[in-house]
């Protein structure tokens, strides 16, 4: 009996619930420029509509663990064949592209200088340069009195 790649998205779909929901992310981050997480990177051919799940399941496989993410060895290239892995939250934390510009030097800057890395990684996604973000204090909006 030969299922139809149709009836095998959704059977995919179904069973795989929480690995479509990646993919289906993946798709999103790339192509609604309204997404606060998009990115300008692409999705090969292969991995996009609905033959794209069955090829990116195909391709990948299930993660190790259910913690496991997509994560792209080159932060700046695209979601393809040999450059996204499986990893877990702290791997693709680590391999962030922040983490590239710099060789992390201002964000131990940061850290020096009593700032935490969350807020300095916040400045960065947000356009600031890397030096005034690393070494301006933070307001510390919740520091109680």
């Amino acid at each position: 009996m030969r299922i139809s790649s149709n009836s095998l998205y959704t059977h995919l779909r179904k069973q795989y619930r929480l690995y479509w929901h990646r993919w289906y992310q993946m798709q999103r981050r790339c192509t609604d420029r309204l997404q606060p997480a998009y990115r300008n990177v692409r999705v090969c051919k292969d991995w996009q509509g609905e033959q794209g799940f069955v090829n990116f399941y195909d391709h990948m496989g299930l993660p190790p663990t259910p913690e496991h993410q997509l994560d792209r060895v080159n932060p700046f290239g695209h979601y393809e064949p040999g450059n996204v892995i499986w990893a877990t939250k702290t791997e693709n934390m680590n391999n962030m592209r922040v983490h590239h510009k710099g060789d992390g030097r201002f964000k131990k800057l940061a850290i020096e200088n009593g700032l935490n890395p969350r807020t300095y990684y916040k400045r960065v996604r947000k356009g600031w340069n890397m030096k005034l973000a690393a070494t301006k204090p933070s307001r510390n909006r919740n520091k109680r009195k």
